[in-house]
């Protein structure tokens, strides 16, 4: 235990400044003396865990707003520069000493991270990415993204050359992690909104250059699937700076994945958001329509009819629950459900579980469909 005597004997001068001052009662500072011996003493053992260190720097953290507490009212805030040195040594060098033993978990780079932040050594914070990336961030790309953001984060655009460069030392690593394209375009249109705020209109175009790039890059390394062209639709879209960019990844998508049933489905929901789209607006829901329309024309499959079905009951459901909307545009739904089942149907494209939703005596969606009677007859003839 002599490396623990060792430790605890840095602590005497904050203990000696504690008991001069007054700061805290004797026997509060023997108790606080006894816990730190004994995290110490848990570090120090041969099974020593990643909780053995968290329980340490917690209580040190602990330790430090409790005499900082006492210090202002006993207006001794004087003495506080001292006070939090001596702590704030036992928490990173404590966090050295786990870094050799837990550089693998990640848990451990988790609870770094976040005590650094919540003592805003922010600059220090940086310092500690940079260590993960070089240990686990080369089996785990999460924490790297994060850092990369953080210098403009911290100091806006400014500094997003530093942050374009950990991505391009990310992506050297994970060249196929769309995540990395899709953060770093984020950021990207961050800060040209941020520099057209400013009316610096030459500055922007360096960024619209370099998200071009990352755009290909992230095309051409991950695939083009709709998933990708979603997600950074999806990342990008309340930045106003994306307009253009926006119309163009539909357009691409709908070009490079075009015999993809999630194209169209993706393209009907952008287009016309089935949680938050106009119902009251009779163009936005046939737009939508026509976008599952151009999908089963030209992607047969029985996976696109039924994207088509769940999004037709969506749309028909919000219609039936909703105040004061258009009773013919209801019935135009409604209608257009019972033609996509009997087309797929006839197509041999309506799985069985169709069959059992269409003749559901309660399913009242359909209930007022008048090619229901017609359907009928073939359905059940389908399932004899």
């Amino acid at each position: 235990m002599e490396y623990v005597q060792e430790r605890l004997l840095t602590l005497t001068p904050l203990w000696e400044i504690v008991k001069l001052n007054k700061i805290l009662p004797n026997y509060v500072v023997r108790e606080h003396m006894n816990r730190m011996r004994q995290l110490e003493e848990k570090i120090q053992m041969q099974r020593r865990r990643v909780n053995d260190f968290k329980n340490l720097i917690d209580f040190t953290i602990e330790l430090k707003e409790l005499l900082n507490a006492r210090t202002k009212k006993l207006q001794l805030t004087f003495l506080n520069k001292k006070v939090n040195e001596l702590l704030h040594n036992v928490i990173s060098s404590r966090f050295g000493m786990a870094e050799r033993n837990f550089h693998n978990k990640l848990d451990f780079w988790k609870f770094w991270i976040s005590t650094y932040k919540h003592l805003n050594w922010f600059d220090k914070l940086e310092q500690v990415y940079r260590k993960h990336n070089k240990t686990y961030g080369q089996k785990d790309a999460t924490l790297w993204i994060e850092g990369a953001l953080l210098p403009v984060r911290r100091n806006g655009p400014s500094r997003i050359n530093e942050s374009r460069e950990i991505f391009v030392e990310c992506l050297r690593v994970h060249k196929k992690n769309s995540r990395i394209y899709i953060a770093w375009c984020k950021l990207e249109f961050f800060c040209v909104d941020l520099i057209n705020q400013n009316t610096k209109k030459g500055e922007s175009k360096k960024n619209y250059q370099t998200i071009e790039l990352i755009y290909t890059d992230g095309i051409n390394n991950c695939g083009n699937q709709p998933a990708f062209y979603l997600e950074l639709y999806q990342a990008v879209k309340n930045f106003p700076s994306s307009s253009n960019f926006r119309t163009k990844l539909l357009r691409d998508m709908e070009d490079n994945c075009g015999n993809n049933e999630d194209t169209y489905d993706i393209l009907a929901q952008v287009n016309f958001n089935l949680v938050g789209g106009d119902v009251k607006n009779e163009q936005n829901v046939m737009k939508c329509i026509s976008y599952y329309e151009k999908g089963i024309e030209t992607v047969h499959s029985e996976k696109m009819y039924q994207l088509y079905i769940d999004a037709l009951d969506k749309i028909a459901m919000k219609i039936t629950v909703s105040s004061g909307n258009d009773e013919l545009l209801r019935y135009q739904v409604i209608e257009n459900i019972c033609s996509v089942y009997e087309r797929a149907h006839r197509k041999h494209f309506l799985p069985m579980n169709g069959y059992f939703a269409w003749v559901n005596p309660t399913n009242f969606l359909l209930k007022s469909c008048i090619y229901r009677f017609n359907f009928l007859d073939s359905s059940n003839q389908a399932t004899r």
